[in-house]
Formats: structure tokens, C-alpha cells, sequence
């Protein structure tokens, strides 16, 4: 009889917790359908699903500014992955990183040439603070300049379908050769996509 109580109390709790992750689910997408945002172009993804929740104009296109450091992320992410580089790995700045991180509207960490910094420290910085002048160090450490830096975030672009991409720096920075080329919420919803599956590895 006591078995039987423990089988049914059992049963009864599983079902509680199945109809509160339901509640729970359909909780959050009327959430997201009646979500109301200021920005001119927004758009929320299910991690788990990749279902589009809620978006808003997420095809018009607008200057990435720090967004693109997703990108930089995201291979500095896969370099790590790749066993290229690892969390402990040093490396020092160069002098156009000095100078970025000299200049207070460039940068928020004034970072010291001739000392190793780990690229946990600077990725904090990267993505954390969405510092300029630890991105380039890290696009530098990854590809040995930022110009090669930048080749790969295109190709990576590519591989990853977002045709009308195109980078010009690591950080996004003000460029005047970044033109027409204004990237979609849709695809920088794509990196950031891309990122979560990478750290799920």
C-alpha cells in the first residue's frame, strides 16, 4: 500500500512539474508577442529552438556599431574551441591597441604594454565593457594582425550565410569605408546564435 502511495505521489508531482514548464513556455511567448521596444529594429530568438519569439523591422538595416565585436567573439571563441589558443593563454598589446586604450573614447581599460594579459582578461574586457582597444588585442593574438583578423570575420560571415556582411574592423568602430554595408538584426541574431551553440560544445 505504501509503495502504491509513493508510485501515485510520484506520478502526481511529475505531472505538476510537466503542466508548470507548459504554463511557464506559453507564459513567456505571450510575453515576447506583446513585448513593446523603443529601438528601431529589435528581434527575439528562442535558444533552445531558434523560433523567432518576437521581432520588430529585424530586416532594416542599421550601422553595427558594437555589435560587431559578436563576430570577434565568436572566433575568438572558436580559436579556443580549435585548441589554438586557451583562457590562460598571454599575449601583450601591441602599440595600435596602446593607442586605442590611451584615448578614453576608445577604450575604458588603459592597458600597459610590456605586461602579459590572459585572453580571459581580455575578452572581460571585449565583452564585458565592449572595450576597443582588448578586442584588437585579441583579433591580433588570433590572426597575428587585425587586418587578418578581419578576412576571417568575411569568411566566417560567408560560411555562415550572411551574405550582405561586411566587416571592416574588429571592434566597429567608425569606418568611412563601411559604407552601405549594415548588417540585419536578423544576422547579428544569426552570430549570437551561433555563439550560444558554440558554448554549448
Amino acid at each position: 500500500m505504501i509503495d502504491i502511495m509513493k508510485k501515485a505521489s510520484m506520478l502526481i508531482m511529475i505531472l505538476m512539474l510537466m503542466i508548470a514548464t507548459y504554463s511557464l513556455t506559453n507564459v513567456s511567448v505571450q510575453a515576447a508577442e506583446n513585448i513593446e521596444v523603443e529601438a528601431e529594429s529589435a528581434i527575439i530568438v528562442d535558444a533552445k529552438t531558434g523560433k523567432i519569439l518576437f521581432e520588430k523591422q529585424s530586416d532594416l538595416k542599421l550601422p553595427p556599431a558594437s555589435m560587431t565585436k559578436m563576430m570577434t567573439e565568436y572566433l575568438v571563441l572558436e580559436a579556443i574551441k580549435e585548441g589554438k589558443i586557451n583562457w590562460d593563454t598571454t599575449t601583450q598589446i601591441s602599440d595600435y591597441a596602446y593607442w586605442l586604450s590611451a584615448d578614453p573614447s576608445f577604450s575604458g581599460i588603459g592597458l600597459i604594454q610590456d605586461k602579459n594579459y590572459t585572453v580571459r582578461q581580455l575578452y572581460e574586457g571585449m565583452a564585458i565593457i565592449s572595450d576597443n582597444a582588448t578586442t584588437v588585442a585579441l583579433a591580433e593574438l588570433v590572426a597575428g594582425s587585425e587586418g587578418e583578423f578581419v578576412k576571417m570575420m568575411n569568411e566566417k560571415a560567408v560560411e555562415m550565410g550572411l551574405q550582405e556582411y561586411k566587416f571592416v574592423n574588429s571592434t566597429g568602430l567608425s569606418n568611412l569605408d563601411l559604407g552601405e554595408n549594415y548588417p540585419e538584426a536578423q544576422s547579428q541574431m544569426q552570430i549570437i546564435y551561433c555563439q550560444h551553440d558554440l558554448l554549448r560544445c
